[in-house]
């Protein structure tokens, strides 16, 4: 991967944008609009459900800070935020502050479920 794909990914990872280049100064310089990542509270709840159901920290971790399909849920007031963990795919319900992220529990789940709560509204999009 060449550097200019990697700075490609982290600017649009990072909602980035390029200033344009000027004569007298040749190098790109982003201007940020960048927000730091939100701190993940890890409630004891949490751990100790991961743990009983097999989940890894560092993989849920990876799926609250970058999957980019999420939801609210009408029926307990909370966001959701759907992944995959190895081969399994996951919903974890979690409640959010300006800079803090605090996942509540994490169930295996199938797309199945996901789109019947979809289709009988107890999930929203673009919330």
């Amino acid at each position: 991967m060449t550097a200019s794909q990697v700075e490609c990914i982290v600017r649009s990872h990072f909602g980035l944008r390029r200033e344009a280049r000027s004569p007298e100064n040749s190098s790109v310089r982003a201007i940020s609009n960048y927000k730091a990542m939100p701190e993940i509270i890890w409630t004891s709840y949490l751990r100790y459900r991961a743990t009983q159901r097999g989940f890894d920290l560092d993989r849920i971790e990876n799926i609250l800070r970058f999957s980019s399909e999420r939801y609210y849920d009408v029926e307990t007031g909370r966001a959701i935020i759907v992944g995959k963990h190895d081969r399994q795919l996951v919903l974890i319900p979690y409640e959010q502050s300006d800079n803090a992220i605090t996942p509540i529990t994490i169930h295996a789940t199938t797309r199945q479920q996901i789109r019947f709560r979809l289709k009988t509204g107890r999930f929203i999009t673009n919330v």
